[in-house]
């Protein structure tokens, strides 16, 4: 996986599936998750459910921005190199985000993290 420097971390993206697992996803942009206003979403790390090798995959569409909210922090980021997640999902060259309790989020746009010490 290529790295990139943890500063400065951002996301976007209507629809968002998170799939854990490969079999279900749950269409994140039906509802209100805390978003600031209908083209943003705020999500927490800890809601996440991983696969069984700490894996979340987030699907987005177009002009949606998305906020996710940490209590770990991001020990890796960048560009997926070739990779398969347990599901046999293909996350080859979207964005990644490890933290370090081990899971680790792929999405197909850059995510604004924001890590628990950014917000207390």
């Amino acid at each position: 996986m290529a790295s990139k420097p943890l500063d400065d971390l951002i996301i976007g993206g209507p629809d968002i599936l998170a799939v854990p697992d490969g079999s279900a996803g749950v269409s994140l942009a039906e509802g209100d998750y805390g978003a600031a206003d209908e083209n943003s979403i705020v999500l927490e790390l800890a809601d996440l459910l991983p696969d069984e090798l700490g894996e979340v995959v987030l699907f987005t569409g177009e002009d949606l921005a998305v906020n996710l909210l940490a209590d770990q922090a991001v020990s890796a980021a960048g560009t997926a190199d070739s990779h398969v997640t347990a599901s046999g999902l293909d996350v080859t060259g979207l964005h990644f985000y490890a933290f370090e309790n081990g899971v680790t989020v792929y999405s197909e746009s850059d995510l604004l993290i924001s890590t628990s010490a950014d917000i207390s």
